[in-house]
């Protein structure tokens, strides 16, 4: 039998499929949105388990744009991008 995860935190807002592999977009409150480096985030994308939470406190402009920001890290993890080398994080974070 396989061994079952940790369960996911906040509700399923939709699944698609990335390069052929399964992905899962999830909505938390915020105080449930993991901190990341220290700082609060909008959105944060779990690569090697490929899912991607989100705040629910954004307006539906602020979800595209998250979106499409958490997508671009995606494809550059998949496609080995390091955008963080020789450039300053608030570039590669850009």
């Amino acid at each position: 039998m396989a061994k079952r995860g940790k369960k996911r935190p906040g509700k399923v807002w939709f699944k698609f499929t990335l390069f052929g592999l399964p992905w899962e977009a999830r909505i938390a409150l915020d105080d449930v949105v993991t901190k990341f480096e220290g700082e609060r985030c909008q959105a944060v994308c779990y690569m090697s388990d490929r899912w991607m939470l989100f705040s629910h406190d954004m307006t539906h402009e602020q979800f595209r744009a998250t979106l499409a920001h958490e997508l671009q890290h995606a494809i550059e993890d998949h496609a080995d991008v390091d955008y963080e080398k020789g450039v300053k994080l608030e570039t590669h974070d850009r």
